[in-house]
């Protein structure tokens, strides 16, 4: 029969594997091993509903700094102030020069003044020394470590839209089902938006023996 030398086959694979040490596998590191460099730099406002060109001044070099993606507006009012409804908070981000929705109100100032507060947070790579796993096999020393998952991180951290997520990351709020029904009556209509059109550049080759092509350029 033949089944008998596939059991047979079975068990002595079995027994074999239990002759080799096992590696003790433990989760992933995850996103919070990007190292992440935070600076929050403050300018007061004496009087919210007036600031002057000065305070203007000193808010708009902070977010040039922070960069367009990188900045994260606070709004410290003083003690007491009363707290701005929707409206209003529009109204007071523009009389600071702020971009509408760039800032939140956010806990009090300790003294008289309205503080804005620029945060910017940018991400580093991380260091892959610390993502070493170690080889449990017996030849272990003619064997490299791993540092699983350090280039994704390095990636992520290179490409994160607002590193201030990998911190404290949003909830999602599910989709827009207008947005997507718009799209599904673009399809349905003959409507669809064309995609953008791209350059494309031709690279050239050079006949010499040298490494750069000579004959090249974009068009």
């Amino acid at each position: 029969m033949r089944s008998r030398p596939i059991m047979t086959a079975l068990l002595a694979a079995a027994a074999l594997a239990g002759c080799f040490p096992r590696p003790d596998y433990t989760e992933m590191p995850d996103a919070r091993v990007i190292p992440l460099q935070t600076t929050a730099r403050t300018v007061a406002v004496a009087d919210p509903d007036r600031p002057t060109p000065e305070e203007r001044a000193a808010i708009a070099a902070l977010l040039a700094q922070a960069g367009p993606a990188d900045g994260h507006v606070r709004l410290l009012p003083p003690a007491g102030w009363p707290r701005p409804d929707p409206v209003g908070l529009r109204q007071l981000t523009d009389r600071l020069g702020l971009p509408p929705g760039a800032a939140v109100v956010a806990g009090a100032a300790p003294g008289p003044d309205l503080l804005v507060e620029v945060i910017t947070v940018r991400a580093q790579a991380p260091n892959c020394a610390d993502l070493v796993t170690p080889n449990p096999s017996p030849s272990a020393g003619s064997r490299p470590s791993v540092a699983f998952g350090c280039a994704t991180y390095g990636n992520l951290a290179a490409q994160v839209a607002d590193p201030a997520d990998l911190a404290q990351p949003h909830a999602f709020a599910g989709p827009d089902g207008a947005t997507s029904a718009a799209a599904v009556t673009r399809y349905l209509t003959d409507k669809v938006k064309p995609p953008p059109v791209l350059g494309v550049s031709r690279l050239g080759t050079s006949s010499s023996g040298g490494g750069g092509g000579g004959n090249g350029g974009s068009q």
